[in-house]
C-alpha cells in the first residue's frame, strides 16, 4: 500500500467516525471555513483537510475534501488541530508530518465564511 492510500484511509475513517457521531437533532453551531492547500507554493492536487477540536470530543473533527489546492468544510467554533492528506499532479504526497498527530498546523475557528489557507513546505525548518 503506497503512502497516500494509507493517508487517505486514515482520513476516510476520521469522516465515518464524525458521520456516525451525528445524530438527529440540529447540532452544534457550524462555520464555514474555506481555503488553499499548497506545498511549496504548488497547489495540492487531491487530498483532505482534518479540523479536530482540541477540546471536546473527538468525534466533532470534520473534513474537506482539497480539489486543485482548494477546500471547504463546516466547523464547530473554537481551536482546531488540522491534519492534511493530499497527493501533488506530480505525484509526489504531502509530508507525512502534516497527518501525524504531531503537526503543528491549527486554526481559530470563529466567523462565518473564514478563509484559513495552509501553505506548507516539503522541508523540515530547523529551529535556530
Amino acid at each position: 500500500m503506497n503512502k497516500f492510500a494509507i493517508q487517505k484511509f486514515i482520513a476516510i475513517a476520521v469522516i465515518i467516525i464524525a458521520a456516525a457521531s451525528v445524530g438527529c437533532s440540529r447540532g452544534p453551531v457550524t462555520f464555514t471555513v474555506s481555503g488553499t492547500v499548497t506545498v511549496d507554493g504548488t497547489p495540492v492536487n487531491k487530498g483532505y483537510v482534518i479540523f479536530s477540536p482540541v477540546q471536546g470530543s473527538a468525534n466533532s473533527a470534520v473534513s474537506g475534501e482539497v480539489e486543485n489546492g482548494s477546500y471547504t468544510l463546516k466547523c464547530i467554533p473554537g481551536e482546531q488541530k488540522v491534519t492534511i492528506t493530499g497527493q501533488m499532479v506530480s505525484g509526489s504526497i504531502v509530508p507525512l508530518r502534516y497527518l501525524e498527530e504531531s503537526s503543528d498546523l491549527s486554526a481559530d475557528v470563529g466567523e462565518d465564511k473564514m478563509t484559513i489557507n495552509f501553505d506548507l513546505t516539503s522541508k523540515v525548518r530547523r529551529r535556530r
